[in-house]
């Protein structure tokens, strides 16, 4: 009896223990269903209660916890997974984008360099490696003036459009209706349209209300974009009629035409659209020619990309393309919005960026993004979700959305100014060498345009470096010079997605047989005398021989008078002067048109010996004796093989190519 008794209780042991273990199984397989369905909060409840503490429902909890933004609690459970064995390349990723929200940036690095080692090709350590530095993020220089907007709730509200005078965005604000549907991701109301202005003096907004009765429907709707003339919306909304083979409702795009009286069509479909992928967030180009959507279509780079189809005079679309590496990574890149200028914006969680969705921008060229991606930095971005930007016609102000700390509750809109242009500026580096690659220090570089325009100067280092910042999609030409050097010439163009451009100088030393630097002066004349003085003559003797070397050498002169004297009357001198310091050198030389000069009067004195009509000026007669003179500038050479070097001042007219 006492056996049966004990073999009966064992028996109701085991049974018990079975039967918990099966009810765990169910927990456990409602929570994988919860979380399939993007019901977090139900899916984190019964994850806790089937005890389970297996690799992928770690993840699953943490994930979870992380999309109800309660992030301390999912880096708390990323701390774990990173530490089993079967752990993968992405929770490295996941962990170190939690620490980034949560502002642990030291740590955030140490755990991207990590996932560097595992996954050295992802595009997303190619972004980090790149922009390893928080700092210049968190950094606020100035560009951005930021406003929470009053008419945000506790609800969501993203995705501000202009449309007319107003405002459009999507909420999950409660509407009045008998019927209260929820989204089971936040336990909010789904998206709807809504519209606001600015009353009359623009300090003051309406009151919010529904944008169109129509087109609201009774899941997701927004956000929502326009053609430039505003005759055709793009709306992201819900796929109603059919899902996906896992159960899952996708997004769709759809677009509606609006009538004279202000009323909008039946949406019409894009034919991409599919119950197996979402597309959304459309932004159309001011020429109505691409619409740029997001997507998670098949053959993307792994989770949403952004895309553009070509949009034909008939109305019909040509193939998606993927923009690409530059832009799109193996996380989630969205909310794109192409702005008239031909600047991209878009958000982004798997480029390098301060946590959550950055906002990000680029400009259009001919060939690809003219200075690469760049992060919008702070203010605009935070460590939270910070999307949906869009920018005014003139490029001055718009709108951008976010849930970062201190708003209403959740998403919330924000109006920004800008304060100056997001300019593609790129740079344009390089060395100054010797032709066997010895640095030259302290070498005077010259930036020239496309038309010979002098752009900037600048002296070299110690070590030979010299930069400037140059403009986009230019062609550039750069010259070096020190003396007892030959000028280094060099040419570049900023054609390239590159945010660098490299190009060297190479200064030539006076090492070669044939190699000659040559040095020519001024000449001076007595007062109120054209001749050519004994000393003057030994200078132009000079000119004679060097010319006499190299036959392609080509000389321009300027002759000049002191103050004293009438103005024509100094004109008639100067012109007398470089007649006779011509002369002197033509009957010389070869080829007597290589050199050639006019007179200046006394219009480009070297001091401050200015007569005032009648009135001497207190000038001694040496500072009078600077001004009498002809100088020299030499136009071409035509060979490598001789330098001239002028002590002349730069009193000539600009060259043609100077102009």
């Amino acid at each position: 009896m006492v056996r049966r008794i004990y073999l009966s209780i064992a028996f109701l042991g085991i049974v018990l223990v079975s039967i918990a273990q099966d009810t765990d199984h169910i927990k456990l397989k409602k929570a994988n269903d919860y979380f399939d369905n993007f019901s977090f909060n139900k899916a984190i409840e019964k994850y806790k209660e089937s005890g389970d503490r297996s690799l992928n429902t770690l993840r699953n909890l943490a994930i979870s916890y992380s999309k109800i933004e309660d992030y301390q609690k999912a880096e708390e459970l990323f701390s774990e997974i990173v530490t089993i064995d079967s752990s993968k390349a992405e929770d490295l990723f996941l962990y170190a984008s939690l620490l980034e929200i949560n502002q642990k940036y030291d740590e955030a690095k140490n755990w991207m360099e990590l996932f560097s080692l595992q996954s050295p090709n992802d595009k997303r350590v190619i972004s980090f490696l790149e922009n390893d530095d928080y700092s210049s993020f968190l950094e606020d220089k100035g560009q951005f003036i930021i406003e929470h907007l009053p008419f945000n709730t506790e609800h969501q509200e993203f995705g501000a459009v202009y449309f007319q005078e107003s405002i459009l965005f999507a909420s999950t604000r409660k509407k009045m209706q008998s019927i209260q549907r929820e989204w089971n991701w936040n336990e909010l109301p789904y998206l709807s349209l809504y519209e606001v202005a600015k009353e009359e003096g623009g300090e003051q907004w309406t009151s919010v209300s529904n944008f169109s009765r129509k087109l609201d429907k009774k899941y997701h709707d927004g956000p929502v974009a326009f053609n430039s003339n505003q005759t055709k919306m793009y709306l992201t909304r819900n796929n109603y009629g059919e899902k996906s083979v896992d159960g899952a409702v996708k997004l769709k795009l759809f677009s509606s035409d609006i009538d004279e009286d202000g009323n909008w069509s039946d949406l019409e479909a894009f034919p991409y659209n599919s119950p197996e992928y979402s597309m959304g967030h459309a932004s159309i180009t001011e020429n109505g020619e691409w619409m740029y959507f997001a997507s998670d279509m098949p053959g993307g780079f792994g989770g949403v990309d952004i895309y553009k189809v070509k949009i034909n005079t008939d109305g019909s679309y040509g193939e998606p393309i993927n923009l690409g590496e530059q832009v799109n990574t193996e996380a989630n890149e969205m909310f794109p919005f192409i702005h008239r200028s031909g600047i991209l914006f878009f958000a982004s969680d798997g480029l390098s960026g301060l946590g959550g969705l950055d906002l990000f921008y680029g400009h259009i060229g001919n060939n690809g993004f003219q200075c690469g991606i760049k992060n919008l930095g702070f203010p605009i971005n935070t460590n939270k979700d910070d999307f949906a930007i869009v920018l005014d016609s003139l490029g001055t102000s718009g709108y951008f959305s976010s849930n970062r700390d201190g708003g209403d509750g959740d998403d919330d809109i924000y109006a920004f100014e800008l304060l100056y242009p997001l300019h593609c500026q790129k740079i344009l580096k390089g060395t100054t060498l010797t032709q066997t690659g010895d640095t030259i220090p302290n070498a005077l570089v010259s930036l020239f345009s496309e038309e010979g325009e002098l752009k900037e100067s600048a002296q070299s280092d110690s070590i030979g470096g010299y930069l400037f910042i140059v403009e986009a999609d230019k062609n550039y030409s750069l010259r070096g010079q020190k003396p007892t050097y030959f000028d280094g010439q060099n040419t570049a163009d900023t054609y390239t997605e590159e945010d660098a451009i490299i190009v060297d100088l190479i200064l030539r030393k006076d090492i070669v047989v044939l190699a000659e630097i040559v040095q020519i002066n001024p000449i001076y004349f007595d007062f109120d005398k054209f001749n050519i003085r004994p000393d003057a003559a030994i200078e132009l003797d000079k000119i004679v021989e060097v010319m006499n070397k190299y036959d392609s050498l080509v000389v321009e002169l300027g002759s000049h008078t002191d103050c004293r004297g009438s103005k024509s009357y100094n004109e008639w001198l100067s012109d007398n002067r470089a007649k006779a310091s011509a002369q002197y050198t033509k009957e010389r030389i070869t080829n007597p048109e290589r050199i050639y000069g006019k007179g200046y009067g006394e219009y480009k004195l070297l001091n401050d010996c200015e007569c005032e009509g009648n009135v001497k000026v207190n000038c001694s007669e040496e500072a009078h004796q600077l001004n009498r003179r002809t100088e020299f500038r030499v136009i071409k050479t035509g060979t490598d093989e001789v330098k001239v070097e002028s002590n002349s001042s730069d009193s000539f007219e600009p060259l043609e190519e100077e102009k």
